[in-house]
């Protein structure tokens, strides 16, 4: 739900989210992240170290998951513009 508001580092969420659901589409900053808190930068490892340890892909550990990542991708206008 975090990465579904404007606020605070939200941004850095829904950016890290989008980008563990699909790289190619989406890339984080990683250097970003040092502007999360420590509580913060907490969550977003637990959410890594989850996906990592039981190699899923975030969306799976989501409702409609599929939809809400790709509402999260156009919420932030975070498509990567691909040359054609």
């Amino acid at each position: 739900m975090w990465a579904q508001r404007d606020c605070g580092s939200s941004r850095v969420f829904a950016q890290f989210l989008a980008s563990l659901y699909n790289g190619y589409r989406v890339k984080a900053d990683v250097s970003d992240i040092g502007t999360l808190d420590p509580e913060n930068f907490e969550h977003l490892m637990n959410a890594l170290r989850l996906c990592y340890m039981t190699q899923r892909e975030p969306h799976t550990f989501v409702d409609n998951g599929s939809e809400v990542f790709e509402g999260i991708i156009s919420q932030w206008n975070m498509e990567k513009k691909l040359n054609g």
